[in-house]
């Protein structure tokens, strides 16, 4: 069932600015507006400073439009919008905007001062590009958290700001938990919110001590480790090679460059081997097949360990560009994400949007003097059936998933609940129920509702959803004592 969530949110938008004629909130109700109007789904791609962000927005993307090196590149909120034309247009903190020379893929100008303001005084960048992303979504690169160049406030506030969250991580540790805990306030504890967020592993090439070594063991088990150590915070986990991705998803590779990993492929075992030690041995490699500007062009797009796995592709005879771009995406695992978005995310586009928007507007009414109305009514419009069953939906996915778990008997009550219109049979009883009857069994649900609830040793998470769960059965039958 699809209950329409936006609508109601923009007619609450359109309230505030009947109320209200300048001042944050009538800004915020604005942007939220524009926002719901404009109907695809945001994703914001974040973490610290070299963690891979913009190199999995280019995979994501399909074109190498975002700036990437050993240094940060990516210094303002940058927005890639799938488009029918290219074209950059820069928005500056006092409001004006002004489109700028594009850089040489079509992306951010790469020039010194090429985008007319210094990244401080910029709000964001619009980036619009002919070519898709999964399921149309609009993707939001940010800076890194731990930059130097700036304060982390712009990347936080455009993380909260999203529907979604790619967070990459290099190597999980403490300071991802820490971020996770910034991203998480001011976008409320709701099953939306976690739902929305998913982790990242990049750079899995890094992982084993030995660089031989293959390295999707050793991601696959740290993945599965911080899915459950950060349960409360993300979906799930998941590891991506970054640049083998974007290489795979891009259209750089040539079959100039297949014929020169050809050449790689059939040179002598054991040089090949040393030179690919690391990327010193293989850039500083004159004595091999490959001239200096062929080795940094495939070191560009492979790094040490795409270059071997392409090696021992090619090992066993010419390969096309086409099959090595396949072997390549499949051994990115880039197609986990990707179905993650177009599976998991994109039929909960409507209601992920929904909730961020309530977010940003109670965030600018509990910032306001003149909000009290405002967080009235955004906490009743979250108690009209149709945003409770939402996000009842979103917790019995997640029960469903084993994240947290309950008899199987409450989650068959959830499912009633969560997709069941009828008063009737979201407490399981037949359509032609008496008023005595419906009262009964709403008495029942309450019970086993505030059962699950007041359960200490249940995720703080569950226990709203048993609070919810209980409202919405006071709903269908008001007569039942509280």
């Amino acid at each position: 069932m699809n209950d329409d969530l936006c609508g109601p949110v923009l007619r609450l938008c359109d309230r505030v600015a009947s109320r209200h004629t300048e001042g944050r909130l009538l800004d915020t109700a604005r942007r939220v507006a524009e926002r719901l109007a404009d109907g695809r789904l945001r994703i914001a791609v974040g973490g610290r400073m070299n963690a891979g962000k913009s190199t999995l927005v280019n995979a994501l993307i399909g074109r190498r439009i975002a700036p990437t090196d050993n240094t940060e590149c990516t210094l303002v909120v940058t927005r890639y919008h799938p488009s029918h034309l290219d074209r950059v247009t820069v928005r500056s903190r006092s409001g004006a905007a002004r489109e700028v020379r594009m850089g040489p893929r079509g992306g951010l100008p790469v020039e010194p001062g090429g985008l007319g303001w210094e990244p401080e005084d910029i709000e964001w960048v619009d980036v619009e590009f002919s070519g898709s992303t999964p399921a149309g979504c609009l993707l939001v690169d940010t800076p890194g958290l731990d930059s130097p160049n700036h304060g982390d406030e712009a990347s936080l506030a455009a993380l909260r700001d999203a529907d979604a969250t790619f967070f990459v991580m290099p190597h999980p540790g403490g300071e991802d938990a820490k971020a996770f805990a910034e991203i998480r306030r001011g976008t409320g504890t709701s099953w939306a919110a976690a739902t929305g967020r998913i982790g990242v592993i990049s750079q899995i090439d890094w992982m084993p001590e030995d660089s031989g070594d293959d390295p999707w063991p050793d991601a696959r088990r740290v993945a599965a480790t911080y899915t459950a150590k950060l349960r409360d915070e993300v979906t799930e986990v998941i590891p991506v090679a970054g640049l083998l991705a974007e290489t795979a998803l891009g259209g750089d590779f040539t079959e100039d460059d297949a014929e020169a990993l050809g050449r790689l492929a059939r040179h002598d075992l054991d040089e090949l081997d040393e030179a690919l030690y690391d990327a010193d041995n293989f850039l500083g490699w004159d004595k091999g097949p490959l001239a200096e500007a062929a080795r940094a062009r495939l070191f560009r797009m492979l790094g040490v360990y795409g270059l071997r796995l392409c090696a021992e592709f090619c090992a066993a005879g010419p390969r096309s560009p086409a099959e090595i771009l396949d072997h390549l995406r499949e051994r990115s695992g880039v197609d986990r994400l990707i179905e993650r978005i177009e599976v998991a995310l994109a039929p909960r586009t409507d209601w992920l949007r929904a909730v961020s928007a309530l977010a940003r507007l109670t965030e600018a009414a509990l910032a306001d003097p003149r909000g009290g109305w405002l967080l009235d009514t955004v906490e009743e419009l979250g108690r009209r059936p149709a945003f409770v069953r939402a996000e009842l939906r979103e917790a019995l996915r997640e029960m469903e998933a084993g994240r947290p778990r309950l008899p199987a008997e409450d989650i068959e009550a959830l499912r009633r609940l969560a997709t069941r219109p009828h008063p009737a049979e979201a407490l399981g009883l037949p359509p032609g129920a008496t008023r005595d009857e419906l009262a009964r069994a709403a008495g029942r649900e309450v019970s086993r509702w505030r059962r699950v609830e007041q359960d200490p040793a249940l995720p703080p998470r569950l226990r709203r959803t048993a609070r919810t769960a209980m409202e919405l059965c006071h709903g269908h039958h008001p007569d039942v004592r509280r």
